[in-house]
């Protein structure tokens, strides 16, 4: 095909691979899985402080079309706005609105030769602040496309509000005030500009239908066909990783429960409601301190809870764990946790880490407000992935944690129920997201590039 005929599409993303957050990650399967695509021409825009991150897999990837963009010009102006001081807070939360993101839209828009390219695909994080830069290109470019699309379930609403003022981490009264303040204003800018933004754009891409739902409630007059479904998944890479990981596993064995979390434990990730069922059991004698092994992985420092000696005897805290290596803690626990926690909106929360966990085929144990219909709720019902858990009730959640200890003293490990892949792969595999993403926002001007 003539160069000339190829749909050239700026892929503008803050986070990328190597970095391996699930934002980075949504995004180097897209852009892998549109390379089958041979009239699209793909450029990647990011920030280069991706390119520092450390390698935590072995996903083959052609990183060739990647542009890194600088966003400090020195080490002063880099302490200034990611400094973890409450001026810095201020500055990002508030004043610049995201002020790291928002530079990187600031350093996109300088880049050249942007007018050659035809459609331009922004991935916005838990602030909007890559707007403007939206904005700044329709207006620039009037014959383009611009699509926005909100990767995070964080983004935006009630969910990141709440959460943020009930972090698990305990912080002191002035600072949980000073957070709700910044957030709340944040938040009342970022609504205004959306306002503003989101109906000259082509498109709106969200990973949930629920979020869907919550613009359509919040923003009201923007035309339906305007919103685009697009979820989070699993690649190719993922699969063939974890299926290889699956057959040299080696069971635990013994009678020994070994239940692991990997995953970031703030927000809606609220672990304490499953630690103080165990504590109940623990206390009542029903269990005993050797029964379990838990280990804890994610960014969570537990130093300044208050849990009971037994909890800090009988949990492992680990800390961030790179992801080559919880791959292999997955298969060398009998039992993984999944969490949504019930706040505001929190049915519009379905982490990346979900489809990870039910690609394992590990046995799961997913806590998740049962009163609620979202959308973890509905994935994991309906590939039959796991043991669901009401996390606002207790007893709910000790009838669990016996169940599934009673099945590893019986037969020394605990048995997943069959899944159903075959949906889960059609709705959630990256080379069909990708399909319908290039069917809703590519082909027409493919289409008239060909004719």
């Amino acid at each position: 095909m003539d160069k000339n005929d190829k749909v050239k599409i700026a892929l503008i993303t803050y986070w990328f691979y190597p970095n391996t957050i699930v934002a980075a990650n949504r995004f180097r399967s897209i852009n892998k899985q549109l390379a089958d695509y041979p009239e699209l021409e793909l450029d990647v825009f990011t920030g280069s402080f991706n390119r520092e991150s450390p390698i935590q897999d072995h996903f083959a990837i052609d990183l060739t079309n990647v542009k890194y963009i600088k966003l400090y010009k020195n080490s002063f102006e880099k302490r200034i706005f990611t400094g973890k001081n409450a001026f810095s807070h201020l500055l990002n939360r508030t004043i610049f609105l995201g002020a790291a993101e928002r530079r990187f839209g600031r350093e996109v828009l300088r880049q050249k030769g942007l007018g050659s390219y035809d459609i331009f695909y922004l991935s916005l994080g838990p602030f909007p602040s890559l707007l403007k830069a939206a904005y700044r290109l329709k207006k620039r470019y009037p014959g383009k496309k611009v699509f926005i699309e909100y990767r995070d379930e964080w983004v935006n609403g009630p969910v990141h509000y709440a959460a943020r003022h009930h972090l698990i981490h305990p912080y002191r009264r002035w600072k949980s005030y000073f957070r709700r303040l910044t957030d709340y204003l944040a938040h009342r800018s970022g609504n205004r500009l959306e306002k503003k933004v989101l109906p000259v754009c082509d498109g709106i891409i969200f990973i949930s239908r629920e979020m869907t739902k919550h613009f359509i409630e919040r923003i009201p007059g923007l035309p339906p066909e305007k919103f685009i479904y697009l979820p989070n998944g699993i690649s190719d890479d993922e699969i063939a990783e974890l299926k290889r990981l699956r057959r040299e596993r080696k069971p635990p064995g013994g009678k020994t429960l070994r239940i692991l979390y990997a995953g970031t434990l703030f927000g809606t990730q609220d672990i304490r409601p499953f630690l103080n069922a165990l504590n109940e059991l623990l206390e009542s004698g029903i269990v005993a301190r050797e029964d379990f092994e838990i280990e804890v992985s994610g960014e969570f420092d537990p130093t300044g809870e208050r849990w009971p000696d037994r909890l800090k005897e009988l949990v492992r805290w680990r800390g961030a764990v790179p992801r080559n290596m919880v791959y292999r803690e997955y298969f060398t626990h009998d039992l993984l946790l999944f969490i949504v926690g019930d706040w505001p909106k929190s049915e519009i929360t379905m982490t990346g880490k979900i489809f990870e966990l039910i690609e394992s085929g590990q046995p799961i144990l997913a806590l998740l407000p049962m009163k609620k219909n979202g959308c973890a709720k509905h994935l994991l019902k309906k590939t039959n992935a796991a043991t669901i858990a009401d996390i606002n009730n207790q007893e709910s959640l000790k009838q669990a944690i016996l169940s599934l200890l009673n099945q590893k003293k019986k037969s020394s490990k605990i048995c997943a129920e069959r899944r159903e892949m075959n949906w889960f792969y059609q709705e959630h595999h990256y080379r069909n997201i990708c399909r319908r993403l290039y069917e809703r926002c590519f082909k027409d001007e493919s289409d008239k590039k060909g004719s």
